[in-house]
């Protein structure tokens, strides 16, 4: 008896997972090369700012030397008090500046140690060629196989769309296939922006639970937990002044999550009124914790401009999710399996939330854009190499491939 073929979308995910089977393969390789990539781009990253830093020790030493001869000559041929205190102060100067420059030659890398200063900067100069040279070529081999990946793509998506199978299983298919774990990135991004905020909240929610659990007046929760939270605002102050430097590595993000994860256990397990306080103000300086996440996600993890409207969308669709689910499972959790109960679970959903970023948001991603180093404070006068009438002024990192010092 024949038995008719069921429609594709009922036939289950093997053979549409089968279809992008060589996509899986290319994208994985992708970032495996995006992982060789990120050693070498951070070591030549400190070669950079290594020679930056010999430059200017070495131009403000220059400079202050040519003040100094120039104080002395000033001085030879017209003696006074005021010109031989020009020539302490200039020769003061150079003191402190050679200080600084030995200072800079002292931080070089171990086998760079003991070298002139141009001896090192040779050297160094050298070290970035090389380091240039390998990040090139594997970012020339990355986008290679990134045109392979969407030529793969391309040919998978119109097997499955020939096979019957619909846009939205297609969709699904290629997502994991490409980005592997990375493609719940945005939804756990969103889950952990909204998470510190309801669970800091929970005292407001039920504050006659916490009340009766710490033997306290409900007036007590409501004042304790507003000086909790006020005085976690400044955690969100101090990270907005240390900038991008917060996300460079996930060790923060990891840190906070993990601080909240234990004050919100620490309020379920410890009846004692002392530790109040200062686990409300913990969990609430977690959510500087979802900022860092969305930061991070947007400068390591980019998307195509094509994608970006769809990641952002994912991530608020899962902030308002979380945003209106958990205060519903806090208060009904409360008056179903208890204090403590919520209070754990609570604990381990930060706990699951801070593991799931950690693991979607560390390394890099294909397309990552590093934090890029600041300009130097000080300025010297140069000479543009173009003009040599002209003169300037600007600093060794920022004209160094126009100008020459003066």
């Amino acid at each position: 008896m024949l038995v008719p073929r069921l429609p594709a979308g009922l036939r289950g995910g093997a053979g549409l997972k089968g279809l992008f089977a060589e996509v899986r393969t290319i994208s994985r390789g992708i970032d495996r090369l995006a992982s060789q990539l990120r050693a070498p781009r951070r070591r030549l990253e400190v070669a950079e700012r290594l020679r930056d830093r010999l430059v200017t020790a070495g131009l403000a030493r220059d400079e202050a030397l040519r003040a100094l001869v120039v104080a002395e000559e000033i001085a030879d041929r017209a003696p006074t008090l005021e010109r031989g205190e020009a020539v302490v102060a200039a020769g003061r100067r150079l003191e402190l500046a050679e200080d600084a420059l030995v200072g800079v030659l002292r931080r070089m890398p171990r086998e760079l140690r003991g070298m002139g200063r141009y001896a090192v900067l040779s050297a160094l100069e050298e070290r970035i060629t090389a380091l240039r040279g390998q990040v090139d070529d594997l970012k020339r081999m990355l986008a290679e196989r990134q045109a392979e990946e969407r030529v793969a793509v391309l040919v998978a998506s119109d097997r499955a769309a020939l096979a019957g199978y619909d846009r939205k299983a297609t969709a699904r298919a290629r997502d994991a296939a490409v980005l592997g774990w990375a493609r719940f990135m945005a939804p756990l991004a969103g889950a952990m922006g909204a998470f510190p905020g309801q669970a800091a909240g929970a005292p407001m929610i039920a504050s006659a639970e916490f009340a009766e659990y710490y033997g306290r007046d409900p007036s007590w929760v409501t004042s304790q937990w507003a000086a909790g939270t006020t005085a976690a605002s400044g955690t969100g102050l101090g990270a907005a002044l240390l900038g991008d430097r917060l996300i460079k590595n996930m060790t923060v993000v990891v840190a906070m999550g993990v601080a909240g994860s234990a004050a919100l256990l620490a309020l379920g397990l410890v009846p004692a009124a002392m530790v109040f306080f200062p686990s409300v103000f913990v969990v609430g300086s977690m959510g500087v914790a979802g900022g860092l996440v969305r930061g991070r996600m947007d400068r390591y993890h980019p998307v195509a401009p094509e994608l970006k409207d769809a990641r952002d969308g994912s991530y608020e669709t899962a902030f308002k999710v979380a945003q209106f689910v958990l205060p519903v499972l806090i208060a009904q959790g409360m008056s179903v399996v208890g204090f403590q109960v919520t209070m754990l679970g609570l604990a381990a959903l930060g706990a699951v939330l801070t593991a799931g970023v950690w693991l979607v948001l560390r390394g890099e991603g294909r397309d990552a854009m590093p934090r890029a180093r600041p300009r130097c404070g000080r300025r010297w006068p140069v000479r543009c190499a173009s003009s040599w009438a002209r003169r300037t002024v600007c600093c060794g990192h920022c004209c160094r491939s126009r100008c020459s010092p003066r």
